[in-house]
């Protein structure tokens, strides 16, 4: 979206901020430091913030093209609960699902290598075979062009709504309303 908006209107900048949906939608949001926020949506945004959903989405279980696991057909949670794992930081939303899933299925949640937000980060970690993680299923179309792959796993299938946020009685941008446009066009195309 980034790219097709830069094209039609090559003066715009983009900042753009990696973050927890729940801090997006209780801090940035509301104190004005971004003006609208892209991606997974928190189970319940507060009350001063408009939530508009563009997709559904889930998590998959993904690792690098060396990975031994990948060629495997069979796998269980109990099979990667020792791996190395690249996980969103402790105490994050999409952690705490993450944990749900696993202690649902009677196991402990496993153990991060390394926490963070950052996909590219995920994704060369991923592409190295040493790591797992727990990525939107989107996340296996935006990798196509990366050795990473989803493994053949009944994994617990944790939901996600993907979507816009913006503060309730704020008047957007013209560049804002541009994107938002954009992205609406964007996911209507894809879905």
């Amino acid at each position: 979206m980034i790219d097709q908006l830069v094209q039609r209107h090559p003066g715009l900048v983009f900042h753009v901020i990696t973050a927890d949906p729940v801090e997006l939608s209780t801090h940035s949001l509301p104190q004005r430091h971004i003006e609208l926020a892209l991606g997974a949506l928190p189970a319940a945004p507060p009350a001063n913030v408009a939530a508009e959903v563009l997709f559904e989405d889930r998590q998959v279980v993904m690792a690098g093209i060396d990975s031994p696991l990948v060629h495997r057909r069979k796998l269980t949670l109990a099979d990667l609960i020792d791996e190395h794992w690249v996980l969103p930081p402790p105490g994050s939303a999409p952690r705490r699902y993450i944990d749900e899933a696993f202690v649902a299925h009677g196991f402990s949640p496993p153990a991060a290598h390394v926490a963070t937000f950052s996909m590219p980060l995920c994704h060369q970690l991923l592409a190295t075979g040493r790591y797992l993680a727990v990525l939107p299923r989107e996340a296996i179309r935006q990798a196509k062009h990366l050795p990473v792959r989803p493994l053949k796993l009944d994994f617990p299938a944790i939901p996600r709504s993907i979507g816009i946020m913006t503060l309730k009685k704020r008047m957007l941008s013209p560049f804002a309303r541009l994107f938002i446009n954009c992205a609406r066009g964007t996911v209507g195309r894809r879905w």
